[in-house]
């Protein structure tokens, strides 16, 4: 089971509470929520589907500002001790992570790495949109993307025929709008010298 957490609680998730179908069976919340993705509503708050063709799994290195080379690698992990971290030629090296993609999220998040241009996500379609457009933009996505990977779950339980690698791919579009939402949120509002961050998504 993969279990997301997130900053702002999906719309879906709003009514799911409200008419406590959690309190059904397995197949009846199934069908609850396959009604509510087909929904007209739920398709009119969606801005998209499409997230570009890059891999999700696929992370671009933000370049190391201490040297300035964007020539990083993964370390890799010894067998039997997960914790991926980014490390560069010249000796910077970023915090670790039980997941590849993760470690990268870290480090281009951090103070060791230069900054990341939301404009240039290979992902999601953000170019030219203002900093609220785009968060609004993001939190959409995220909701039917958590929405999908309840269903995969749910799927998963009662008929076991989701495949692993599918929920794994929608898991990463959704690490990826998390990364992006907290990158947002570390740029400065006008007028204002703080940014804040959140938790990441974790998968157990």
């Amino acid at each position: 089971m993969l279990r997301v957490h997130f900053v702002r609680k999906p719309k879906w998730k709003e009514e799911y509470q409200r008419q406590k179908v959690g309190n059904l069976p397995k197949a009846e919340q199934l069908a609850w929520l396959q009604e509510y993705a087909d929904s007209q509503s739920h398709f009119d708050y969606t801005p998209t589907t499409y997230y570009g063709d890059h891999d999700p799994f696929d992370v671009p290195f933000s370049a190391c500002i201490q040297c300035g080379s964007d020539q990083l690698r993964l370390w890799t992990p010894r067998e039997g001790k997960p914790s991926w971290r980014v490390i560069c030629s010249c000796g910077n090296r970023g915090s670790s992570s039980e997941y590849p993609r993760k470690a990268v999220f870290r480090w281009n998040k951090s103070s060791k790495s230069r900054g990341v241009n939301i404009g240039d996500s290979p992902l999601f379609q953000l170019d030219g949109l203002t900093r609220s457009t785009a968060t609004e933009r993001l939190y959409r996505i995220q909701n039917d993307l958590s929405l999908r990977v309840e269903i995969a779950n749910l799927r998963s339980d009662v008929f076991s025929d989701v495949s692993p690698g599918y929920v794994a791919k929608l898991v990463a579009y959704t690490d990826w709008t998390q990364y992006l939402l907290d990158l947002l949120r570390r740029q400065p509002r006008q007028g204002s010298k703080k940014a804040t961050s959140s938790p990441e998504i974790e998968e157990v």
